[in-house]
This record gives C-alpha cells, sequence and structure tokens, in this order.
C-alpha cells in the first residue's frame, strides 16, 4: 500500500475532478453527500485513529466514502496505523485517498502551515505572493474501521448522531452555543435569511418549523452566512442575486458549515424546501470549476470554526 505521496499537477487536476464528480452525482440524484440517505441523518465527522477530527474537504471525501460503503465509525487511518493498533485490513476492501497541502523552503524539507493544510486552506497556489515557499499536497489512502478487523471495540462503535428531534422545544445546549455567539437574531415572518446591512438574522418563529432539527439546522445555515460579514471572516465571493456564481458558491458555504455544525453539535440537518433550486445552482458552479467544492469546504470549516471559538472565549 502506498501511503504518501506529493501529487504532481496533473496527478493533482485528476483528483480535484474525480472528487468533484462524485458530488456532482450525488447532486444530480438529488441526494446531499453530506446527509445520511437513508434516514436523513448525518455522519459524524471523522476522526483519525487518534481521535482527532479531519477537516474541510477531508471531511466531505470520508462522509461520501462512509455513505458509499455502508460504514458506521467514524475512524479512519492508514494501512501502516491499522497494522500498528493490531489491525488487519479486510480482503478486496479499497481504501479512501485524503489529503493535505502544505509548504516548505526550497531546498528544505521543513513543512510549513501543516493544520491550515489538513484542513483544506490556502489550495490555490500563489507563488508570485509567496516566494520564499514551495507549495504542495500530499494524499494519503485510509480505511474505516469496518474495514479492518481486530482492532479494539471502540474503533467500531455507532456514533451516528441519534437525535432526531421531532417535538418543537428549545434545547439548552444549543440556545448556549447560539447566545454565546452573541448574533442579533429576530424572530416573525415565514422567512429565514441573512441581512448584511443591518447585521442580524431573520428567524421564523420556531412553532413555524416541522421539528427543532429543521429550526437550529436553519439557524446553523443562517449563523455560517452571519460569520461572513466584513467585521468578522470578511467572506465575500461577490454574489448579488440568486443563481450567479458567487451567490451559489456562499449558498454552498452555509450548506455545508452548517452540516459541519449539525454535527458537531448533535442534530440532524434538514432539507429546505427550497434546495432543488439550490442544488441546480450548486451544480453549475461545480461543473464550471472543479476547485469550488475544495474551496467551498476551506470556507465552510473556517466559518464552522470561527463559530466554536466565540463558545471558547471567556465571557
Amino acid at each position: 500500500y502506498k501511503l504518501e505521496v506529493n501529487m504532481e499537477n496533473k496527478e493533482r487536476g485528476d483528483f480535484y475532478k474525480e472528487v468533484t464528480n462524485k458530488i456532482i452525482a450525488a447532486l444530480e440524484n438529488n441526494t446531499r453527500p453530506w446527509v445520511q440517505p437513508w434516514n436523513g441523518g448525518i455522519l459524524p465527522i471523522p476522526m483519525r485513529h487518534n481521535n482527532r477530527l479531519y477537516q474541510g474537504i477531508n471531511t466531505l471525501i470520508l462522509w461520501q466514502a462512509a455513505s458509499d460503503g455502508g460504514y458506521n465509525s467514524p475512524y479512519w487511518m492508514t494501512f501502516k496505523q491499522a497494522k500498528l493498533l493490531g489491525g488487519n485490513i479486510k480482503k478486496g476492501e479499497k481504501a479512501a485517498t485524503i489529503f493535505y497541502a502544505s509548504s516548505c523552503t526550497p531546498g528544505n524539507n521543513e513543512e510549513k502551515d501543516e493544520q491550515k493544510g489538513r484542513s483544506g486552506q490556502n489550495l490555490v497556489e500563489n507563488q508570485e505572493q509567496n516566494p520564499i515557499y514551495k507549495k504542495f499536497m500530499k494524499s494519503y489512502k485510509v480505511f474505516n474501521a469496518n474495514q479492518i478487523d481486530g482492532l479494539q471495540e471502540k474503533y467500531y462503535k455507532d456514533l451516528s448522531t441519534e437525535n432526531n428531534i421531532k417535538e418543537l422545544e428549545k434545547l439548552p445546549r444549543l440556545e448556549e452555543f447560539v447566545k454565546n455567539t452573541k448574533a442579533n437574531i429576530k424572530h416573525g415572518g415565514i422567512r429565514a435569511y441573512y441581512r448584511e446591512s443591518s447585521d442580524h438574522i431573520q428567524m421564523p418563529e420556531m412553532k413555524l418549523f416541522k421539528n427543532s432539527n429543521a429550526y437550529y439546522s436553519t439557524l446553523c445555515h443562517e449563523l455560517t452566512h452571519w460569520s461572513g460579514s466584513k467585521e468578522r471572516l470578511n467572506r465575500n465571493l461577490g454574489g448579488k442575486r440568486f443563481g450567479d456564481s458567487g451567490y451559489a458558491m456562499e449558498e454552498l458555504v452555509a450548506e455545508l458549515g452548517a452540516a459541519f455544525l449539525c454535527s458537531l453539535l448533535g442534530i440532524n440537518p434538514d432539507a429546505r424546501e427550497d434546495h432543488a433550486p439550490y442544488i441546480a445552482s450548486w451544480l453549475k458552479v461545480l461543473k464550471s470549476d472543479k476547485r469550488a467544492i475544495f474551496n467551498a469546504a476551506s470556507l465552510a470549516q473556517t466559518a464552522s470554526n470561527y463559530l466554536l471559538e466565540l463558545n471558547k472565549t471567556p465571557k
């Protein structure tokens, strides 16, 4: 098994294309790859053997692989890691390919910004702005614990989200999370949106949603939009109106950001009733730019991390 390779430009392009095409195929089948198709729930954030969470595009890649393979363990590891833990890859099992991007000084093997690379950030090379560092991307082959025999029992534990709340009730933990962001949230009307000019989130009353999951997953979506304001992450993708590429990209970032947050907060995401036109707009962007899903996942991870960090800041 080849554990690690430096990806050449052609191989990197093929990798972008392969990942993008899988997500396009799922969306064209009216399925969001980040949601379990059999129960509408979300998979737990994938983890390394040492409990470190994967981030960005690697989360989407492994969610897709888990969904395709029917795996319910959140743990993934290389052939070597599995062997060190006493495991053996089952005969015929195929690995999933993940990656991280990093940089080093030419002539020096010291890697820079490893954590940024692991989350899929700084993916687009820009040698003119960064002439000091040489950027590269490495790919890895990893297997889910369900593809491995002989591991400790903890690696086989199903951590899939089970909190599929039907009743309309406020959840103290979610309420605390939202409160700690200090976002200006107003309730009323029948539409959910973030308005940049007034810097506020508008939400319908909870009683208008079909369940608590729908309310909180929608709120996570709008909080992801809120995180991108000039005063916060300054995420300007150039969207002017529904249908243009910038608008579609921002909506995809909010969709993925909400998926990451829902998984970490223990709630199941709920599909918007108007998700069909959004899927159509995402498909248009993904088909025109093979790196779009990588960049969207990176921006969504940054937004998710930002919102979670607000809950760690001393009050």
